[in-house]
């Protein structure tokens, strides 16, 4: 089930295109401008918005899986869907395939570990992402590797997006939000 609250976030598309004009109408009606004023205020207020919108993705940087999120989530509205993670993991293995053969053989793999480690240990706030439920484990080889031929070819690598996303998914509503991690979640 997903949630509904999603769309009044600031970083939403409806946020970002109708504060401005409700600030507008408040300071206007609150008798705070004039009229001339407005345009004014308008710009304003896009400025205030576009403060307010980097706050949350700021403050969010510090919360276990933010970083997850900003990279996963494509149309960044909070929540990773299987979809969205299927799309994202072709990317993925683009960028790994380097012999464009159409597999991730042990090779591609370790330089994928590590790249994965990196990023992990820059982003990560200290201490998290060491559950079993850590995203990163299911991008190992040995998980994706469904033949268990010793490589990971791109079929096997974007069908396993849906089982990838219902691992970190702890609450069970079928995304993955920031509410799926950190210690102590089931």
């Amino acid at each position: 089930m997903r949630s509904t609250n999603v769309a009044f976030w600031p970083g939403c598309e409806w946020f970002r295109l109708n504060v401005p004009f409700f600030l507008t109408k408040i300071f206007i009606h609150s008798n705070l401008i004039n009229k001339g004023d407005a345009m004014k205020t308008s710009v304003l207020a896009i400025a205030a918005l576009m403060t307010l919108t980097a706050v949350p993705a700021v403050l969010a940087g510090d919360r276990p899986g933010a970083h997850f999120i900003e990279n996963w989530d494509l149309n960044s509205d909070g929540e990773v869907t299987a979809d969205e993670a299927r799309e994202r993991r072709g990317n993925v293995f683009a960028s790994f395939d380097a012999n464009d053969d159409g597999y991730l053989d042990a090779e591609e793999y370790e330089l994928f570990d590590e790249a994965r480690a990196q990023d992990m240990a820059e982003n990560e706030p200290a201490g998290m992402g060491r559950g079993a439920r850590n995203p990163a484990n299911g991008m190992r080889l040995e998980v994706n590797d469904n033949d268990r031929d010793g490589k990971v070819s791109q079929a096997e690598f974007l069908d396993n997006a849906p089982d990838w996303i219902a691992m970190i998914d702890r609450n069970g509503d079928g995304v993955v939000s920031l509410a799926d991690f950190g210690p102590g979640r089931k």
